[in-house]
């Protein structure tokens, strides 16, 4: 349902939201995120990435909270990095199938997009660490706890409707600030991850052909 800018002020104080707070802006990615990627259209990248990095950073908590410093260092840094690569990646698709509005509109686009499906699914999981407890990183007691069998049948379910939200969101965003449709946005997103995808596979099965066929021919 189309807001009015006046609707808009009365529910987030402000009826730009590149002037609203922090909290707001949020807010309004939750609520109404197509009037959001409207209004942020002429905003620079820095207000997005911030935001980005912050909810990166508090999602990937979990990872310290289960494995060690080191590793949850290395998840931290690879993580982030391969995401900025992905967000490249698909700027390409968004180019083929008629965005014209430059690579950091792609940026603004998906780093607005990952907040909501990242907060949420940083408090589903700690819900279920909450619940539970140490059986967490004990696969055979999470198997024997009839409990902990249906938490994680809960939590697939619910990460499969968050990925598709966050789909959702990703090409909604692309299309508001590339000024093309939103099927053509979500296409964008769908098409870039299966040829990654395609990619990955192929040079997996070529790596293995490669360090395996020389064994197998002696």
């Amino acid at each position: 349902m189309a807001l009015t800018k006046n609707e808009i002020k009365k529910l987030y104080g402000e009826s730009d939201p590149k002037k609203m707070t922090f909290f707001n802006k949020i807010k309004m990615l939750f609520l109404h995120p197509a009037h959001f990627f409207e209004g942020v259209k002429s905003e620079g990248l820095k207000p997005a990435f911030i935001m980005f990095l912050i909810f990166f950073l508090i999602s990937n908590t979990v990872n310290i909270i289960l494995q060690p410093l080191s590793v949850s260092l290395t998840v931290y840094a690879g993580g982030f990095v391969i995401m900025l690569i992905f967000f490249a990646w698909m700027h390409l698709f968004v180019r083929l199938l008629g965005g014209k509005n430059g690579i950091k509109q792609t940026f603004k686009a998906l780093m607005y997009a990952s907040v909501p499906p990242t907060i949420t699914s940083f408090f589903i999981t700690l819900l279920i660490i909450l619940v539970l407890g140490s059986s967490v990183q004990n696969t055979l007691a999470l198997l024997l706890n009839p409990v902990a069998l249906l938490s994680l049948g809960i939590l697939t379910m619910v990460s499969l409707i968050i990925a598709i939200w966050g789909i959702y969101l990703d090409g909604l965003g692309i299309a508001k600030l590339h000024g093309i449709s939103t099927g053509r946005g979500i296409g964008a997103v769908i098409v870039s991850v299966i040829v990654a995808v395609v990619i990955l596979i192929t040079l997996i099965l070529l790596i293995t052909l490669i360090l395996f066929l020389p064994i197998s021919a002696h």
